[in-house]
């Protein structure tokens, strides 16, 4: 994510014709800009996706894809996640918070 971000912000100052010699903080640039945060945003879409999936049917494809996790063995070194372990939303006592009192922080 921190790449994702570097590399959003560094598109905006070239948008903006901020070079290097030129300081600004991101908060600024986000301000000069209207943007926000390319993070925080991919954390709600993820949030408003899940909420989605989580409201429907038991047999629907997304929804059972989400507790899936595949069956036989895995590669020396790679973790053992289903889907909703994977969307790193947080976690609460190991286990992910996908329930109702999921939030997001939406600076």
């Amino acid at each position: 994510m921190q790449k994702i971000s570097a590399f959003h912000n560094g598109c905006l100052r070239r948008i903006c014709r901020i070079f290097w010699p030129e300081r600004i903080s991101n908060e600024d640039l986000y301000k000069n800009t209207n943007c926000r945060n390319v993070v925080l945003e991919i954390k709600q879409r993820k949030l408003q996706w899940l909420g989605h999936v989580l409201r429907m049917d038991q047999n629907c494809i997304p929804k059972v894809a989400l507790r899936w996790t595949p069956p036989g063995k895995r590669k020396q070194g790679e973790a053992k996640n289903n889907l909703a372990e994977n969307c790193d939303l947080g976690t609460e006592n190991g286990k992910p918070n996908l329930g109702r009192g999921t939030t997001c922080c939406t600076g």
